[in-house]
């Protein structure tokens, strides 16, 4: 935490041309936060459904991602 993971990709996004950014914290923006496996398995699905389809989208030719597993 805190060492600029997503500073570092912002920074990226915006200079890199054709770009995308997935940030996968913010499929943990739930309240109350509960990490537990069922929580963290929908967490992975969704990001995992975004990913994939950004991954598939030819437009873009860099792709950035910023993703923990908590």
């Amino acid at each position: 935490m805190g060492i600029g993971k997503t500073s570092t990709c912002k920074e990226l996004n915006k200079n890199l041309n054709d770009s995308i950014w997935l940030d996968g914290d913010w499929c943990w923006m739930m309240n109350p936060f509960t990490v537990n496996d069922k929580n963290r398995n929908m967490v992975i699905n969704n990001i995992t459904y975004v990913l994939r389809n950004f991954l598939t989208n030819s437009s873009f030719e860099n792709k950035i991602k910023n993703i923990i597993h908590k």
